[in-house]
C-alpha cells in the first residue's frame, strides 16, 4: 500500500470543500473495488448511478466534494460500511 498524501481544501480562503481528486483517479479506484456505479451510489446515499457517472465522465467532471473523496480513500484502505455490497 502506497501512502499518499491528505487530501487539502482547494482554494481553503474561499470556503469551497473541493478536495483535488480527479475523475480518473475516482474512476480506478470504484474499479479497483469491483463495484458499478449503481453500487457505489448505493453505498455513498445517492440516489441514482448518475451522481457517480458525472464525477467520472471525461468531459467536464462534476467536482468530487471532499468528504466523497474521503471515503473513497478510506474505501481503497480497506474500510467497508455494513451496506458494501458483495461481490457477484
Amino acid at each position: 500500500m502506497t501512502m499518499r498524501e491528505p487530501l487539502l481544501l482547494a482554494g481553503a480562503d474561499d470556503g469551497l470543500s473541493s478536495s483535488g481528486m480527479q475523475n480518473t483517479e475516482f474512476r480506478k479506484i470504484r474499479e479497483g473495488l469491483g463495484l458499478t456505479q449503481a453500487q457505489l451510489a448505493d453505498v455513498l446515499g445517492y440516489g441514482s448511478h448518475m451522481r457517480i457517472s458525472d464525477f467520472e465522465r471525461a468531459t467536464n467532471p462534476r467536482e468530487i466534494p471532499l468528504h466523497v473523496a474521503m471515503l473513497m480513500q478510506a474505501f481503497e484502505s480497506g474500510y467497508r460500511p455494513e451496506s458494501w455490497p458483495e461481490r457477484r
